[in-house]
């Protein structure tokens, strides 16, 4: 059985700062985590410390994924061919990002199973 903790939100703020450190522009991103934490310790109080939260998390890669795919493709016939082109790669990068979230989210997942047999 896994100890629930409280959130810290000083570790919140240093892990996020860490991720993002190699990456220009990230306040808007880090700030609506923030915000997304907030929300949900409003609306559920520390219960979703409760719940597999790697497992929620799993979905979100796929989801980006499919999402940026389904709008390079709705926008397909209505862009100029440059900027077709620029939202093209930018999807590639949305996928990109999404298969490194994947990979990064089994892998916790497996570490976890082997250290907590959970």
């Amino acid at each position: 059985m896994v100890r629930l903790a409280s959130r810290d939100i000083h570790l919140e703020k240093e892990l996020l700062e860490a991720g993002c450190s190699q990456f220009f522009g990230t306040e808007p991103f880090i700030r609506l985590v923030h915000e997304r934490l907030s929300m949900g310790e409003e609306m559920y109080g520390e219960a979703y410390l409760g719940r597999d939260n790697l497992v929620e998390a799993i979905e979100e890669g796929p989801d980006a994924a499919a999402y940026a795919l389904l709008e390079l493709q709705r926008l397909a016939l209505i862009l100029g061919e440059d900027a077709y082109q620029e939202l093209r790669m930018l999807t590639v990068g949305i996928i990109y990002a999404a298969a490194q979230l994947d990979l990064a989210t089994r892998a916790a997942i497996r570490l976890r199973r082997e250290i907590l047999s959970y």
